[in-house]
C-alpha cells in the first residue's frame, strides 16, 4: 500500500516536471519571437530617427541660407542709392555713380553668398535693370544674361512684375528645369506704388550639394526639396523612384514620419518658407539583413524545439528512477501531502495586494495629516491674503483646483478625545470621498472642535451642499452622540476661508441653546464685527490695496486716513510726510495706467496745486474714480479672452511653482470663479489639471533626452518636491517616472 502511494506521487511529480518543461519551452519560444520582431522594429525606428535627423539637418542648412537672403532683402529697401533710383521718373535723371555702386553692392553680395545664382533690380517706370552683371536697359540686360536670345523677353518681363507679394516661387527656365526665385516688391511713396522689384535666383547646384551631403545617399535613398504645391525642385540619390515623393506627400497628412512596406522616410516643413524637405529610404533593402536574421532565428528555434523534445524523451526514459526520486523529495512534504505550486503563487499575489493596500492607506493618512496641518496653520494665523495662502499651500504641497470654499465646524458638548478626533476626521474624509463628486474635504482639530474645509466645483448645486453636511453628521454620529454641526457661508475666494470659519463660530455663540443638529449661516445671520483698527493699520491696508491694484478698497480708506492718520497728527512735518506717502502711492498708480496718456501730468499737477486737505481729498477721490473706471474697462477687455491669455501665461510660466488658479486670476485682474469657468468651458479641463498636464509633458521629454535626476526634473518643470512630481506623474501616465525612463531607454 505504501509503495503504491509513493509510485503515484512519483508519477505526479514526473507529470509536473514535464508540464513545467513544456511551459518553459513555450515561454522561451515566445520570448525569442518577441525579441526578433523587436529587433526588426528597433531597426525600423532607428531608420526613422535617422531620416528625421537627416531631414532636420538638410532643413537647417538650407533654411539658414534662405533666411540670410531674406534678411538682406529686408534691409535693402533702406539703401540710399536704391531710394534715389526708385524715385526718379526717367533714366536721363539718373546718376551713373549711384548705378555703379548699386551694381557693385549686388555683385559683392552674390560673391559672398554662394546660394545666389543671379540678382538684379528691375525699375518698371524706367524700364531699366541693375544687377550683378551691370546696369542696362531691361531688354539688353536680358539678352546679356540669356546667351544673346531675346525670344522669351516679353514673357519674362511680364512674369517678373506679375507677382503681388514678396515671396519664394518656382518657375521653369528655357531648358524646362524648375528654378527657385525670390521676388520682393519695394513701394517707396505714400500712395503705395511699387517702383522696383528685387529678384534673385537660387543656385541649384549649391542646394544639390547640401542634399548630397547625406553619406548614405546611395541607390537606396532619395533626398528632395518640394514646393508647397508638390513641385519637385531638386532631388538626389535614387531619382528613378520620384513617384515615392508624390505618394508620401499624398499620404502624409499631419505625420512627419512616413512608413510603408516599400519605403520609410521623413517630411519636414520649412520654418520660414513654403518648402518641404523629404528624405526616403528603401525599407526592404535597409532591413534585408534584419529579415534574414529573423528567419534564421525562427528556423533555429524550430530545430532546437524538435531536438530538445527528442533528447528530453530519451533522457527521461533512461533516467526515470533518479529523476523520480529527486522530484519526490521536492514535492512530498514532511506531513505526507504533495505540494501545490499554484496555491503558493496565489498566496504570494494576495500578500502583494495586501501590502499595496496598506501602503496606499498609509500614504493617504500622511496626506490627510499634511492637509490638516495646513488648515490648522491657516486658522491660527487668520490669514486673508490670497498670495500668502497660496504660498502656504506650496509649502504643504497642496493644490486647490476648484473655486468654492465653505467651512463646517463640529462641536461636542463633552469634547473629543484624541482617539475620537482621529476617528471622526477619517470618517469625514471617507464620507466626502464616497460622494464621487467634485468636492474635496480637509479636516483638523482646532480649539477643541473639528473644523472641515470643503473645496467644491462651481457647478456644485445647493442640494449637494445641503445633503453633504447631513451625511457627515450621520457618519460621525456612530463615534459620539450629541454632536452639532455649524456651517459658514460659501465663497469663491481663499481669502474668505477665515470669514466662513468666523461665521460658523458666530453661530456656535449665538444659537448655543438651539436643538437643531445642523445650523446654517444665512444672510440674516449677524456677521462678525471687525475690531477698530489702529491708525497705522489703516495706512497698511491702504498701501496693500494700492500694491494689489484694488483701487475701490483703497478709496474707501482715504477718508479715514485724512481724518485719523493725517488729521490727528499735530506735528506739521510728520503730517505732511504722511500726506505725501498717500499721494505718492496714487502717483505710482497713475503712471501704471497707460490708458491715461497725456492726462497723467494734468492729474499730478492737480495733486500738487491742492492747497488744503479738503481740496486735496476731492482731487484724490476724482482720480480714484477715473482709475476705477479704467480698471473696469481693462478687466472687461481681459475677460473676453481670459482663457486664451491664461493658457499662454501658463505655457510661459509653467516652471514657476507658485503658478495656479489664484495667481493667474490675480494677474489677469478677474475673479478666479470666472476664470475657472471660462477656462474649463473652452478647453475642457481645469487650470490646475492643464498646468500638471503641461508639466508632465515637459518632464517626459527631459527624462528621455537629458541626464537630470528625478529631483532636478521635478524642480525644472515647477514641482516643489520630487514626491509631488512622482504622484502627479503616476496619475497621468499610470507609471512612475523611473519606469517611464526605463521603457523609453529600451525602445
Amino acid at each position: 500500500m505504501k509503495r503504491g502511494k509513493i509510485k503515484n506521487r512519483m508519477g505526479k511529480s514526473l507529470y509536473v516536471w514535464i508540464r513545467s518543461f513544456l511551459l518553459t519551452l513555450i515561454l522561451i519560444s515566445g520570448v525569442l519571437i518577441i525579441l526578433t520582431n523587436w529587433m526588426v522594429n528597433s531597426f525600423s525606428d532607428e531608420i526613422r530617427k535617422l531620416n528625421h535627423r537627416l531631414t532636420a539637418n538638410i532643413q537647417t542648412g538650407i533654411d539658414i541660407r534662405l533666411n540670410d537672403i531674406d534678411n538682406f532683402m529686408a534691409q535693402f529697401p533702406l539703401n540710399s542709392d536704391n531710394l534715389y533710383l526708385a524715385g526718379i521718373h526717367s533714366i536721363e535723371e539718373s546718376d551713373v555713380e549711384k548705378m555703379i555702386r548699386m551694381s557693385t553692392k549686388l555683385n559683392e553680395y552674390k560673391l559672398s553668398n554662394t546660394f545666389i545664382q543671379d540678382i538684379y533690380i528691375y525699375y518698371p517706370k524706367l524700364d531699366y535693370m541693375i544687377g550683378d552683371q551691370g546696369y542696362f536697359p531691361a531688354r539688353q540686360y536680358y539678352i546679356l544674361t540669356h546667351d544673346q536670345d531675346d525670344s522669351q523677353y516679353k514673357k519674362w518681363s511680364k512674369e517678373l512684375i506679375s507677382g503681388q507679394n514678396s515671396e519664394y516661387y518656382f518657375q521653369e527656365d528655357e531648358q524646362g528645369e524648375v528654378q527657385l526665385y525670390y521676388r520682393k516688391w519695394l513701394p517707396y511713396n505714400d500712395s503705395g506704388d511699387k517702383n522696383a522689384v528685387l529678384t534673385l535666383s537660387i543656385n541649384k547646384e549649391e542646394v544639390e550639394r547640401i542634399l548630397k551631403s547625406d553619406k548614405y545617399a546611395k541607390g537606396n535613398s532619395l533626398n528632395a526639396i518640394v514646393g508647397e504645391n508638390g513641385t519637385i525642385y531638386t532631388c538626389s540619390g535614387n531619382e528613378d523612384e520620384q513617384s515615392w515623393i508624390e505618394e508620401a506627400l499624398h499620404n502624409q497628412e499631419q505625420n512627419l514620419n512616413i512608413e510603408t512596406k516599400q519605403y520609410s522616410g521623413a517630411i519636414q516643413q520649412s520654418e520660414f518658407y513654403q518648402l518641404k524637405y523629404v528624405t526616403l529610404y528603401d525599407r526592404k533593402q535597409m532591413l534585408e539583413n534584419s529579415f534574414f536574421v529573423r528567419n534564421i532565428a525562427y528556423l533555429a528555434l524550430t530545430i532546437c524545439m524538435i531536438l530538445g523534445s527528442i533528447l528530453f524523451w530519451i533522457l527521461g526514459r533512461r533516467n526515470n528512477r533518479p529523476i523520480r526520486n529527486i522530484l519526490d523529495k521536492l514535492y512530498v512534504r514532511a506531513d505526507g501531502n504533495s505540494g501545490d505550486e499554484y496555491a503558493m503563487i496565489q498566496s504570494g499575489i494576495d500578500t502583494i495586494l495586501a501590502n499595496d493596500q496598506k501602503s496606499q492607506k498609509k500614504l493617504q493618512e500622511q496626506r490627510n495629516v499634511m492637509e490638516g496641518m495646513f488648515l490648522h496653520s491657516l486658522l491660527s494665523s487668520e490669514e486673508r491674503n490670497n498670495s500668502a495662502i497660496f504660498a502656504a499651500m506650496q509649502r504643504f504641497h497642496l493644490q486647490f483646483e476648484y473655486s468654492l470654499f465653505q467651512v463646517l465646524v463640529l462641536r461636542s458638548k463633552i469634547g473629543f478625545s484624541k482617539d475620537e478626533t482621529q476617528t471622526t476626521i477619517d470618517r469625514i474624509i471617507n464620507c466626502v470621498q464616497a460622494e464621487k463628486k467634485e468636492i474635496y474635504a480637509i479636516a483638523t482639530e482646532f480649539k477643541g472642535d473639528i473644523v472641515i474645509l470643503l473645496h467644491m466645483e462651481m457647478e456644485t448645486g445647493e442640494s449637494d451642499r445641503e445633503v453633504l453636511p447631513r451625511k457627515i453628521l450621520k457618519s460621525v454620529g456612530e463615534v459620539q452622540s450629541g454632536i452639532r454641526l455649524y456651517a459658514g457661508g460659501t465663497y469663491d475666494s481663499m481669502s474668505n476661508i477665515i470669514l466662513s470659519y468666523q461665521q460658523a463660530r458666530l453661530l456656535m455663540e449665538s444659537v448655543n441653546e438651539s436643538k437643531q443638529q445642523i445650523v446654517w449661516f444665512t444672510e440674516n445671520s449677524e456677521v462678525p464685527k471687525e475690531e477698530e483698527k489702529p491708525e497705522f493699520g489703516v495706512m497698511a491696508e491702504y498701501e496693500m490695496a494700492m500694491l494689489e491694484g484694488n483701487y475701490e478698497s483703497a478709496q474707501k480708506q482715504v477718508d479715514r486716513l485724512f481724518n485719523q492718520y493725517i488729521g490727528n497728527d499735530r506735528h506739521v512735518f510728520t503730517a505732511r510726510s504722511k500726506k505725501y506717502a498717500v499721494i505718492n502711492s496714487l502717483i505710482e498708480a497713475i503712471y501704471r495706467m497707460p490708458e491715461l496718456g497725456e492726462k497723467k501730468e494734468e492729474y499730478i499737477t492737480q495733486l500738487q496745486n491742492a492747497r488744503d486737505n479738503q481740496t486735496l481729498l476731492e482731487v484724490i477721490h476724482g482720480i480714484f474714480l477715473i482709475l476705477i473706471e479704467m480698471q473696469r474697462k481693462r478687466q472687461k477687455t481681459r475677460k473676453e479672452g481670459c482663457a486664451q491669455q491664461a493658457k499662454e501665461y501658463i505655457e510661459q510660466h509653467y516652471e514657476d511653482p507658485m503658478i495656479g488658479l489664484y495667481s493667474i486670476s490675480e494677474w489677469l485682474g478677474i475673479s478666479n470663479t470666472y476664470l475657472s469657468t471660462s477656462f474649463k468651458k473652452q478647453y475642457g479641463v481645469g487650470i490646475i489639471q492643464y498646468i500638471n498636464q503641461l508639466r508632465i509633458e515637459k518632464a517626459k521629454r527631459m527624462i528621455l533626452n537629458t541626464e537630470y535626476s528625478m529631483k532636478e526634473v521635478a524642480f525644472r518643470v515647477g514641482f516643489t518636491s520630487d514626491m509631488t512630481f512622482i504622484r502627479v506623474f503616476k496619475q497621468f501616465e499610470n507609471m512612475t517616472p523611473g519606469k517611464y525612463k526605463k521603457d523609453g531607454t529600451r525602445t
